[in-house]
């Protein structure tokens, strides 16, 4: 969630940090998560009744899942983190559109006008 909101942050202020934010959440959930699944892998592997009820195993598999798309998400950030929330975002919104483009609170959406 909060790598989310970073990105939309980053969307509407065009500030570098954010993007940055975001990537480092992502990458630390990542992390974090690991961890909850292996003392979970211990659990459903060496308690027989938690394997014995389909919960476990719907609960395993939708926690594998949420690993690979986090990491999905991660990793074409390593490369440009700022341009890949920008082809993100704007291509599900906007459909390819150029991001230099969009206004942020560096750049006004209604320049003055010139005398």
């Amino acid at each position: 969630m909060g790598t989310f909101v970073s990105d939309l942050v980053y969307w509407r202020t065009g500030d570098p940090f954010w993007a940055e934010g975001s990537y480092w959440l992502l990458l630390a959930g990542w992390v974090t998560a690991i961890l909850a699944a292996l003392t979970g892998m211990v659990d459903f592997l060496s308690i027989p009744r938690v394997r014995a009820h389909a919960a476990g195993w719907i609960h395993a598999s939708f926690n594998g899942l949420a690993l690979v798309l986090a990491l999905v998400n991660w990793w074409p950030r390593q490369s440009d983190v700022e341009a890949f929330i920008a082809k993100l975002i704007f291509g599900i919104a906007n459909g390819q559109r150029d991001h230099t483009t969009t206004p942020t609170a560096h750049q006004p959406s209604n320049p003055p006008e010139r005398p």
